[in-house]
């Protein structure tokens, strides 16, 4: 696996702190990882075995000291790598048969959006932009569901996923997220899209106040997803649907037994990921 830090020191150059090592250790550094509350993007390479996690922080001076702590290496990039990069990311993105995720509404227009639905989603702190394979599964999965009255995104990061519930005519759509800056990001991609939903700061451990939904999205980490299984079942309406995401292939069986109680409908892959369609 590896873990890069970037850093944007000057207009003209960016510092890289990369670490490298098996893919089989990843789960367990990257439980470190979201503990030391470090932002990061991971990359798998699968015929190769070996994971990528980039990290960004404010200087050299805090990607020496990641150094220190997990190992790797700095590296230096010039602005106009990481303007390419951000190029890259900022071309629309197409989903399933239904959307296509831009960064500005100007992009609606451009030829790689006709005939889809625009998925209004600017690069932000909080995660789900569509570009990671868990969010462009659930996406998928939301997509190929009928609609019905009540959804829940929980650990919603952009609200990428509440927002296309909402599009396609969910009715009652609430977000959650245990982050402030997330709830923020939500509230503004919801206005942005011309959408009414309801984003709410909680946890994983307060689900029982919600109502129980006939959609459930959460697409979080393996560990939360097996510790909280009772919450999640807890708030899905008889019938109802749970799409669980943010799971390696490699903890497929784990993250199924967790929840037998429920019957696995479908079974989504990409990248390393998978996400699950349970039903109650």
């Amino acid at each position: 696996m590896g873990l890069t830090v970037l850093v944007a020191e000057s207009a003209s150059t960016c510092v890289l702190h990369r670490k490298r090592v098996r893919t089989q250790k990843a789960e367990a550094l990257r439980n470190i990882y979201e503990r030391e509350g470090l932002i990061f993007v991971e990359t798998t390479a699968e015929t190769s075995g070996w994971t990528t996690f980039d990290i960004y922080t404010r200087d050299s001076v805090s990607a020496q000291k990641l150094c220190a702590q997990f190992g790797g290496r700095v590296l230096s990039w010039t602005q106009r790598d990481w303007t390419r990069k951000q190029r890259e990311a900022e071309k629309p993105m197409r989903i399933g048969s239904r959307f296509v995720v831009i960064q500005t509404e100007a992009q609606a227009k451009l030829k790689a959006c006709r005939g889809r639905t625009p998925l209004i989603i600017p690069h932000a702190m909080a995660f789900g932009t569509g570009s990671h394979a868990t969010t462009w599964m659930c996406l998928r999965a939301i997509s190929e569901l009928p609609a019905g009255a009540r959804f829940l995104d929980v650990g919603t990061g952009s609200g990428i996923l509440a927002i296309a519930a909402s599009i396609l005519g969910w009715q009652q759509v609430t977000a959650i997220d245990n982050d402030p800056a997330s709830i923020k990001t939500v509230c503004t991609n919801a206005t942005a899209n011309g959408v009414a939903l309801k984003a709410r700061l909680g946890t994983l451990a307060n689900l029982k106040s919600y109502q129980p939904a006939d959609l459930v999205v959460a697409n979080i980490l393996l560990n939360p997803l097996m510790q909280h299984a009772h919450q999640l079942f807890s708030v899905l309406a008889p019938g109802g649907c749970l799409i669980l995401s943010g799971v390696k292939t490699t903890n497929q069986h784990e993250l199924i037994e967790s929840y037998k109680n429920l019957k696995l409908i479908d079974l989504h892959k990409k990248d390393g990921w998978i996400c699950a369609v349970l039903q109650r």
